[in-house]
């Protein structure tokens, strides 16, 4: 009985994934390194295998991913991915940025969040022997290496 409520399961989870598939060929899909995220369908990947995420935390993934080539900003997150407004709100986006970068982790991507000083938080290639808990601070353009600014 176990055996076979188990396969019944699985072949739940084979049909609704075949056809979220099939649903999401139709849509956006933003690859960068070895992530996927198929916009339409909502789904994740990491090295071809599903990667589970939260609304919000997909929605910001897929914004870091979408501009590769520049930080997005904590106002910015805030006002289009977490959609939240007031002093209180921006606590949130450390807290949304620290989860999704220990998610990324754990599925063993290759890539990171970076938080960039004074720019924002940008997607980039994870550093050999660092961990998601030491925040990888990257300097923005003017800022003095010795830290007098």
């Amino acid at each position: 009985r176990e055996l076979r409520a188990r396969l019944d399961a699985l072949r739940r989870r084979t049909v609704r994934m075949t056809s979220a598939l099939s649903h999401a060929r139709r849509g956006k899909v933003v690859v960068h390194n070895d992530i996927e995220l198929w916009s339409d369908a909502r789904l994740a990947f990491v090295a071809s295998r599903p990667f589970n995420l939260s609304q919000t935390e997909f929605d910001l993934l897929l914004s870091l991913a979408e501009r590769l080539s520049e930080p997005i900003d904590r106002e910015t997150i805030l006002d289009k991915v977490l959609q939240m407004r007031g002093a209180a709100a921006a606590s949130a986006v450390p807290v949304y940025v620290h989860r999704l970068r220990r998610k990324l982790q754990e599925a063993g991507s290759k890539l990171t969040i970076q938080a960039v000083r004074g720019k924002g938080y940008i997607l980039s290639e994870r550093t050999p022997g660092v961990g998601h808990e030491r925040m990888d601070v990257v300097l923005g353009a003017g800022d003095d290496p010795s830290g007098r600014n």
